[in-house]
């Protein structure tokens, strides 16, 4: 008697590669919260690039979002946006799905962002990232 792969346990699937779990055609609920993240990662950020791109349109800022799933010149971890603003003033922006979590290169990242006086904001909702972007035009100025 065949075994189906949708079958089987969340223990089992865990043991399996992702590889192995690709070509079952099935996948993991780790697999699935990761999909599931790293969409509303994008769609997060595809709202705050449309708003910036208006604010460097009127001369308010510059600013660099590297390609999602695309090989980056960036060192690994590096934050998912840098934000230039006026009087020299750069903001760096890591882009997280509610309950999201940062992966390991990331955290290294940021904590040496830190130790050269450059915090890396964590932002789950454009909500959240407008409150930044209005607190740090502010200061800017």
């Amino acid at each position: 008697m065949a075994i189906s792969a949708a079958s089987l346990p969340e223990s089992a699937l865990r043991l399996l590669s992702p590889a192995d779990r690709k070509s079952l055609g099935v996948q993991s609920a780790g697999d699935a919260r990761a999909k599931f993240e790293s969409r509303e990662e994008k769609v997060l950020q595809g709202e705050v690039s449309k708003f910036l791109s208006f604010q460097r349109a009127q001369g308010r800022c510059q600013f660099i979002i590297p390609p999602m799933h695309a090989k980056s010149r960036l060192p690994e971890g590096w934050p998912d946006l840098t934000l230039f603003l006026p009087n020299g003033k750069t903001v760096l922006i890591e882009f997280k799905a509610p309950g999201g979590a940062t992966r390991p290169a990331q955290t290294a990242m940021h904590a040496s962002l830190l130790s050269l006086g450059h915090p890396v904001r964590i932002v789950r909702s454009v909500a959240e990232f407008i409150a930044i972007w209005k607190a740090e035009c502010a200061a800017a100025s």
